[in-house]
């Protein structure tokens, strides 16, 4: 003998079981785990990284900030989760500065040449780097070395 649940019926089901799944997945409480200041320092070749961005990632999201004179800070409300991340840190130099906010003006801007990269790739866009995020927040530190040339 066969049972068959007409569709009016199952789609009710679905309805009202997707209604109480989104009910129960709501509520005043954290959805997850939440960030954690980061800070730390950055040196090239031994010496304070005058200026540049570190970038902390994880699965689904990133945290990052500004290096001036070889220190950087991420505060708790924009910080990585804890956790064993990767980290890219980039320095840019030169090439035109865009600081208009009007896009015909802005592209009359970037007219020059491009930036070019101080960091070497290993520790940007194809970084081997990884840091280790604590919940006490405990300082970071990251000893580049540029390529031998």
């Amino acid at each position: 003998m066969r049972f068959r649940v007409p569709n009016r019926l199952l789609l009710t089901f679905v309805l009202l079981n997707g209604a109480c799944l989104f009910v129960v997945g709501c509520g005043s409480g954290s959805v997850g785990p939440t960030g954690v200041a980061v800070s730390g320092t950055v040196t090239l070749n031994g010496v304070p990284l005058d200026q540049g961005t570190v970038l902390i990632k994880w699965p689904g999201s990133a945290a990052g900030g500004e290096i001036a004179n070889g220190k950087f800070a991420i505060p708790a409300d924009l910080g990585p989760v804890p956790g064993k991340h990767r980290v890219e840190i980039s320095s840019l130099e030169g090439g035109s500065k865009v600081t208009s906010t009007d896009p015909a003006k802005a592209m009359e801007e970037a007219n020059g040449p491009p930036p070019v990269e101080r960091i070497p790739a290993n520790y940007n866009i194809q970084s081997t780097l990884t840091a280790e995020v604590k919940a006490g927040g405990d300082p970071l530190s990251f000893e580049l070395k540029s390529a031998a040339k």
